[in-house]
């Protein structure tokens, strides 16, 4: 296991700008629970090349708040770059935007920081009065090969799992993407079929295991999903109460 995350260290490191900036617009993408849009600013269309502006990308979070989001694969001066970062992204003259709108800062780079530059930096940002987000090599390789494994196998050539367990909305997508538009995609509308769903949902409540079995196409994988997502959307109203 061990050996597997200096792989992806190294592969990190290796990485050019835009694949650093599609990977890490993906990761933000499958990390955040709640968002209503991101917008590749700094990418061009259809190329897998960047493009110089501020900031790199931008999304709407929880609550529908503004983040802005800034990467580099710079090996030197990272303090300084970030801070100069962040002077851009607070600079209206350059975003078109009041920094009174901008929640936070999110800052993607793949290198490591020390305690005094991290610290350094969150002081910074405080100053400005801007919260700062800082995901470095580390958290993007741990991250990665304990929840994102698709990353590394789309983005970095290397494969973590063996293709059998896959995160939710990469499941969905693969599936439909093999049905080749032959089957009913999985993430079409949930209609009727409500006792069933109960059922699933009471024996949930008490149970950690459950088994759906039945004949292929009786449409066990849809009322599965179905329920996981009832089963999300429960566990969230609780933890925000």
């Amino acid at each position: 296991m061990s050996g597997r995350l200096q792989l992806l260290e190294q592969k990190l490191l290796a990485i050019d700008g835009a694949g650093f900036q599609n990977l890490c617009d993906t990761y933000l993408v499958m990390r955040e629970n709640e968002y209503s849009s991101l917008n590749r600013t700094g990418s061009q269309l259809g190329k897998l090349k960047t493009i110089i502006g501020t900031p790199d990308s931008f999304m709407r979070i929880s609550g529908n708040k503004l983040a802005y989001i800034e990467y580099t694969t710079q090996a030197t001066a990272i303090v300084k770059k970030i801070k100069e970062d962040i002077d851009k992204c607070l600079d209206e003259s350059k975003t078109g935007v009041e920094t009174n709108e901008v929640h936070k800062i999110i800052v993607c780079f793949n290198s490591r920081l020390k305690v005094s530059e991290e610290t350094s930096l969150q002081k910074y940002a405080s100053k400005k009065k801007i919260n700062l987000e800082l995901i470095g090599i580390d958290t993007l390789a741990l991250d990665i090969m304990s929840k994102y494994y698709s990353l590394a196998r789309d983005f970095l050539g290397m494969s973590l799992d063996t293709g059998q367990i896959l995160p939710f909305d990469v499941f969905i997508g693969e599936y439909n993407n093999k049905a080749n538009q032959l089957s009913t995609p999985l993430d079409n509308l949930f209609f009727h079929r409500k006792l069933e769903l109960d059922s699933i949902q009471a024996i949930l409540n008490s149970k950690n295991l459950l088994i759906l079995s039945g004949a292929a196409g009786v449409g066990k994988t849809k009322i599965g999903i179905e329920a996981i997502n009832v089963l999300k959307t429960k566990t969230l109203h609780i933890y925000l109460m």
